[in-house]
């Protein structure tokens, strides 16, 4: 496991590198990525570059914070964490650019978790009744479905290599 978050950091880095460079440095945090783009977290946006280097496209100028993208299993979207209108809440985009789309209205103690399928995002929120402190849930980016993974207290969760089991 070390191993391979050293080869990610490392790759992080070697990838920013000429971003840092062309332009004042700054914090790159929070990538997501796959064979085709790499999406990460500065300056309060966020910016897609490609794995293999190169100038970093700006994606979000919100003066609100956007943070902790995560990329759809297809590549096409990207789910993050945004407070645009007051308490963060989850967002979608696609990977491209474009206007994100609000997913969640819960008033705030909510996180992205990931992808359940390349519609369905899973995220984590606070705003349960009861003595549970927090749940996963899932909504789907075109019907905003919403549904509650039956764990208590799961906080956080990752599907199998066969997309079945979490």
């Amino acid at each position: 496991m070390n191993k391979v978050f050293a080869g990610v950091a490392a790759g992080l880095v070697a990838v920013l590198a000429p971003v840092a460079g062309a332009q004042t440095e700054g914090f790159y945090q929070e990538p997501a990525f796959n064979d085709a783009v790499m999406v990460f977290s500065s300056e309060g946006d966020l910016f897609r570059v490609s794995p293999s280097g190169g100038t970093a496209l700006r994606l979000t100028t919100h003066p609100e914070v956007e943070t902790a993208p995560m990329l759809s299993p297809d590549g096409q979207f990207i789910a993050f964490e945004g407070n645009y209108d007051g308490p963060t809440e989850i967002y979608v985009m696609p990977v491209g650019g474009g206007e994100p789309r609000r997913l969640t209205a819960e008033g705030g103690r909510v996180s992205v978790r990931g992808w359940l399928d390349s519609n369905t995002v899973i995220y984590n929120t606070g705003n349960v009744p009861g003595t549970i402190p927090h749940l996963l849930r899932t909504i789907e980016i075109d019907t905003l479905r919403q549904a509650d993974i039956p764990l208590a207290d799961a906080d956080e969760m990752t599907l199998s290599g066969d997309g079945e089991t979490l």
